[in-house]
């Protein structure tokens, strides 16, 4: 017997990606899936972008990097096949896989490519994230007769996302018995022991091997406890792996963490969990108890038989009705909402509610929780205790718990609103209950929009460095001021920030800001971290001299670094500038305040 865990794909990291690979495969729809259409569906991805082989000439690598040009259809499939694959339809296949395991794309009785009913609704220009990938996790089991990879044979028995729940909740039920502070799962924990979870009737096992895993942990020092989780891990994966050798440990160990990264990536996205202590522990949502209580209630964690392939298809494909999905849960859950909100002036008699009024109820409730999360942090952002936090968060980001990407969307959030005098800070991410974000804001639209008295500004946050920093946010961040630009009658400016800028986003922006982009001048600031960390120790400053920080004296910035642009003949020596012209503008503003 073959001993492995599960896994979301890493085939597609980036969730949003699922979608750019659905629209792509949508133009194969109703073709019949064979090598051909495999092979075409690879093409479609290079000619698109969507995938870019290893084995490029100079020329193609060029197009790749060039945001300006795109590929004809007859280059993509010369680029195809220069790869010089043993397999060629195996690249499609792999593809594609990812979309078939949960449920997005089918292929039929009469082998044609289908696109299930949530996968259509996710290739919509509007369509809700937290409802299409909860959808699909619920359903998601091992075995299941599209994977042979995954057999009872070889021990599996599960629903991965439900068993990770009941695990979860477990686990906190054990620790308050224990006198643990019950907090979910930490990283450590969650890589070790969820993907590697195959059974739902090992979840009281496992939950009990991380309860002695933590009550070893309490009685040691800081040193023996470095020591202890080495070698606990090096013995779970002797011992879950049936295997000896110390390289294919660590190997194993990186992969197991590689997973559980990319697993809490995709689950968080249903909004049933969240992170707690500054990301590093996995807890369930506990503003949404009544879902998972009645969730867990139906669902033990064990994968469902299904007498053939298509009973098996017919399941999946299909949306089904969430265990809450009723007039009694429904009403109970717009209730405990208004209690955590402590409404009173617009509370409405839920009894008289029918089930589309009391869904939409709930969506408004929910909103509004966000809402006040977002007034709550602009607030807090003005304290000079929070604006050292982001100072040093900032400088420290490649230390964070969380995911850096989202992380600096989130950081620059906070940073915009500690300038203070926004009319409003509207930040693009997907965000949960608890008021963070979930992932990074959609592509297709600006990361952060902020709105002033008389000027408007987006933020971009990438923590690409290299040339496909260029690639990525070159063309997308002019083309989202273009757009900004359209709908704000006040002057629109874009920060830019990354952990360092490379010289060919530099040139894009300089001939954007010089001459024009689409026939109009741009004004694009783009700044480091540290640089951004700069301008919040001035903020601080005022602060604590009790000083008025006011938009304005941002916007003088803003337009040195314009201005600086416009007159300078080389973009490289404009680049430099700006961390001449932060220094300069810092001096400024704390003459006569320090």
């Amino acid at each position: 017997m073959s001993v492995k865990p599960w896994s979301i794909s890493t085939t597609i990291r980036n969730p949003l990606r699922i979608r750019d690979f659905l629209i792509i495969l949508n133009k194969l729809k109703g073709d019949i899936n064979n090598a051909e259409t495999q092979k075409l569906f690879q093409i479609y991805l290079i000619q698109d972008k969507k995938y870019k082989p290893t084995n490029l000439k100079s020329e193609w690598e060029k197009i790749f990097n060039d945001p300006n040009k795109n590929f004809s259809f007859k280059i993509a499939k010369k680029i195809f096949e220069y790869q010089n694959y043993i397999d060629p339809a195996m690249r499609g296949r792999t593809s594609m896989s990812p979309l078939k395991e949960y449920g997005f794309v089918f292929v039929d009785e009469e082998s044609k490519i289908q696109i299930s009913n949530f996968g259509k609704a996710f290739i919509q220009s509007e369509y809700d994230l937290e409802e299409i990938f909860l959808q699909a996790f619920i359903k998601w089991q091992y075995p299941n007769p599209l994977n042979d990879s995954f057999n009872i044979k070889d021990g599996f028995n599960i629903k991965p996302f439900i068993a990770t729940l009941h695990l979860i909740k477990l686990v906190n039920e054990l620790s308050i018995s224990n006198n643990i502070n019950p907090v979910g799962l930490s990283k450590d924990e969650f890589d070790l022991f969820a993907p590697t979870l195959i059974n739902y009737a090992d979840i009281k096992k496992y939950a009990d091997k991380i309860i002695k895993y933590r009550l070893e942990t309490k009685k040691l020092s800081k040193i023996d406890l470095i020591r202890f989780k080495k070698d606990y891990k090096i013995d779970f994966v002797k011992q879950f792996f049936n295997t000896d050798k110390l390289p294919n440990i660590e190997k194993l160990i990186n992969n197991l963490k590689d997973y559980g990264d990319n697993i809490r990536r995709y689950f968080r996205l249903t909004k049933l969990l969240y992170f707690r202590g500054n990301g590093y522990y996995i807890d369930i949502e506990f503003r949404r108890q009544k879902e998972i209580d009645s969730l867990l209630k139906k669902y033990s964690g064990k994968a469902d038989s299904f007498d053939n392939r298509k009973d098996y298809l017919d399941y999946i494909v299909k949306n089904i009705e969430l265990p809450w999905d009723n007039r009694k849960h429904l009403q109970e859950i717009a209730s405990n909402i208004e209690k955590d909100l402590k409404i009173t002036d617009f509370k409405k008699d839920i009894s008289k509610l029918n089930k589309t009024e009391l869904k939409k109820y709930i969506s408004y409730l929910r909103q509004v929780r966000i809402e006040i999360h977002e007034k709550e942090k602009h607030i807090e952002a003005q304290e000079i205790k929070s604006i050292d936090e982001y100072i040093d968060q900032l400088q420290n980001i490649y230390n964070s718990n969380k995911k850096f990407s989202i992380e600096l969307e989130r950081l620059s959030t906070m940073s915009l609103n500690a300038i203070n005098d926004a009319i409003k800070i509207k930040p693009n991410y997907p965000i949960g209950d608890d008021g963070e974000p979930t992932f990074t804001a959609p592509a297709n639209i600006p990361d952060i929009e902020c709105y002033y008295d008389d000027f408007c500004l987006i933020c971009e946050a990438t923590m690409l460095k290299s040339r496909d920093q260029w690639f990525n946010e070159g063309q997308p961040v002019m083309r989202h001021l273009k757009d900004f630009e359209n709908k704000n009658s006040k002057n629109s400016y874009c920060l830019f920030v990354a952990p360092a800028i490379h010289s060919d986003t530099a040139n894009t922006y300089y001939i954007a800001n010089k001459y024009g982009y689409d026939g109009k001048q741009q004004k694009i600031i783009p700044i480091t971290i540290n640089q951004l960390a700069k301008i919040l120790k001035v903020v601080k400053q005022y602060r604590l001299n009790n000083k008025n920080f006011n938009n304005q004296l941002f916007r003088e910035l803003l337009d040195n670094v314009v201005s600086n642009c416009i007159s300078n003949n080389s973009f490289s020596d404009w680049i430099k500038n700006i961390d001449v012209e932060v220094k300069k503008w810092k001096e400024e503003k704390l003459i006569g305040i320090q």
